[in-house]
């Protein structure tokens, strides 16, 4: 069965009678049965579902001692059309155990420096603290009365001698003493002198010299005024030829030099002959040797009342001594001590007694007495004062006188 053509007048599709019947409706009917029944679940089934996470960060902190981390996830679904899942991790935190640092404090070992050690007067001296164990105060002691508390002090030294310095160092734990025993070394200038055993005598003249300088000098440098010298702290030097002779000392340390001169210190003569007188007979003898006699005095010269020691240097051993001091004292002793209350110049006689004879020595103008301002001959001294043996000096003169008259 064909359709008709559509007319030209109207643009109509004209289907055939009887086209939309019972068996078409069914067939329609099935049609959409399979597409609801097998299209749509397979469209369904082929459909894309999405999902969706989001994390949300939470943090919990835990204090030391332990720290545990947990992630828990917590999920939202959603079914049709789409599924959105959310995880929200749990995140905790483990703080490390905090640490504490304890000092335990200890005592100081005290130490210290000076610079300098040695010096002469004044010396200053800056001391420097080397204690260990971080010390708090500081206690010194110089040696010499001074102290303090600083940690690096300085002190001054203002008389010679050896020192010695202790420093005492101090914390919350104890203390430490540090001690240098003589440590520092104050010197001064020295001062020169001395002294000779004899000041006079007769060539050959041994004369011992003594030094007495004060403040430790060690070095020495004698001349004894005849071309000789001496290195020596106490020499002893032989003057040969007749003289007087100027002695100086100069004595040295480390602070300086000082030098001690004494002027025509020692008078050195030459030996006397002695004069021998003997009675001869008709027989010839022969002459007797007498032993080598000399004699010195100290002082040789001086002021009113001038006392003067004597002393004998003889080889051999006389029986007796007999002195002329020159003003009409007289003495028999070895060695006498003679005292002189009249200002003037004089001649001392000795004479040394042997079986054989005597022995006289004489030394003219040996002894010189200057007239001071409290000498014997002035009309305002009174004689209280004078010596016994210037008593006898002037009884003497007086008998003398009362003779001639």
């Amino acid at each position: 069965m064909q359709p008709r053509p559509p007319d030209n007048k109207k643009d109509v599709l004209i289907y055939p009678e009887g086209f939309f019947n019972s068996h078409t409706f069914l067939i329609i009917c099935v049609g959409f049965f399979f597409i609801a029944c097998i299209a749509v679940p397979a469209a369904a089934a082929n459909s894309t579902v999405t999902t969706t996470t989001t994390t949300v960060p939470v943090t919990t902190t835990t204090a030391a001692p332990a720290t545990t981390t947990t992630t828990a996830p917590v999920t939202t679904t959603t079914t049709a059309p789409a599924t959105t899942t959310t995880t929200a991790p749990v995140t905790t935190t483990t703080t490390a155990p905090a640490t504490t640092t304890t000092t335990v404090p200890v005592s100081p070992v005290a130490g210290f420096t000076g610079t300098p050690t040695s010096g002469s007067v004044p010396l200053t001296v800056q001391f420097t603290d080397t204690s260990t164990n971080s010390p708090t105060s500081w206690s010194w002691d110089f040696g010499d009365g001074n102290t303090s508390t600083a940690q690096n002090p300085a002190n001054t030294y203002s008389t010679a001698g050896n020192y010695t310095v202790s420093l005492t160092a101090t914390n919350t734990a104890g203390s430490n003493t540090a001690t240098q025993t003589g440590y520092i070394t104050v010197s001064d200038v020295p001062l020169a002198s001395f002294y000779a055993s004899e000041t006079s005598g007769t060539a050959p003249f041994t004369v011992e010299f003594t030094d007495t300088s004060t403040n430790s000098p060690t070095s020495w440098s004698w001349d004894f005024g005849d071309d000789e010298t001496s290195a020596e702290q106490n020499p002893s030097h032989t003057y040969t030829n007749p003289g007087t002779y100027s002695v100086s000392l100069t004595a040295e340390n480390s602070a300086g030099i000082n030098q001690s001169i004494q002027s025509d210190y020692l008078t050195v003569s030459t030996a006397p002959v002695a004069e021998v007188t003997m009675t001869t007979t008709a027989t010839p003898t022969q002459e007797p040797t007498f032993p080598t006699l000399s004699f010195s005095g100290t002082p040789t010269s001086g002021t009113a009342p001038l006392t003067v020691q004597f002393t004998v240097s003889s080889s051999g051993a006389p029986t007796s001594w007999s002195w002329d001091f020159g003003d009409g004292g007289t003495s028999t002793e070895r060695d006498p001590t003679y005292t002189y209350v009249i200002p003037g110049t004089y001649t001392v006689i000795l004479t040394a007694n042997y079986p054989e004879g005597s022995n006289p020595v004489t030394k003219s103008s040996y002894i010189t007495v200057n007239r001071g301002s409290g000498s014997a001959n002035s009309p305002l001294t009174p004689l209280a004062p004078l010596g016994a043996i210037g008593i006898m000096g002037i009884v003497s003169l007086i008998m003398s006188g009362r003779k001639r008259h």
